[in-house]
């Protein structure tokens, strides 16, 4: 399938790839490809806001008087005041890695890494099976 290739000035190539050779040349151009993307960087950037925003929701919170915070996280054992300061620093280093990294596809994946601990560690198991018995 012939199409015009954004990496060529516009000239007909084959695909999404449109070069021929080496396939590590035509991960180049999908990186190329992803970084002018429009929706790619509005999630990118989207994604920035959010976590520096609960980054800082996290540390304020952590100052605070609540006794929620002295309370024993089941899943860690930590106190949950310990969980959110930890939790605020790793945000932290993704959103400084997203604003500093120059490849796309790393940006991208930290962001499908750190999505996949927020849902490991609030979907468990045990919680469905104590709900579905009660």
């Amino acid at each position: 399938m012939q199409t015009l290739c954004p990496w060529k000035g516009g000239q007909v190539g084959k695909a999404f790839w449109c070069q021929q050779g080496s396939s590590s040349r035509g991960f180049y151009n999908m990186q190329a490809a992803l970084a002018k993307s429009l929706p790619v960087r509005a999630f990118l950037r989207s994604a920035i806001v959010l976590l520096a925003f609960t980054v800082a929701a996290k540390i304020v919170s952590v100052f605070g008087h609540a006794r929620i915070l002295q309370t024993i996280d089941p899943v860690t054992g930590v106190s949950y005041r310990t969980l959110m300061l930890v939790a605020a620093a790793i945000e932290a280093a993704v959103v400084i890695t997203l604003l500093t990294s120059k490849r796309m596809w790393f940006k991208l994946a930290l962001i499908c890494a750190l999505a996949n601990c927020f849902i490991s560690y609030h979907w468990r198991p045990t919680t469905v099976t104590r709900h579905l018995i009660s």
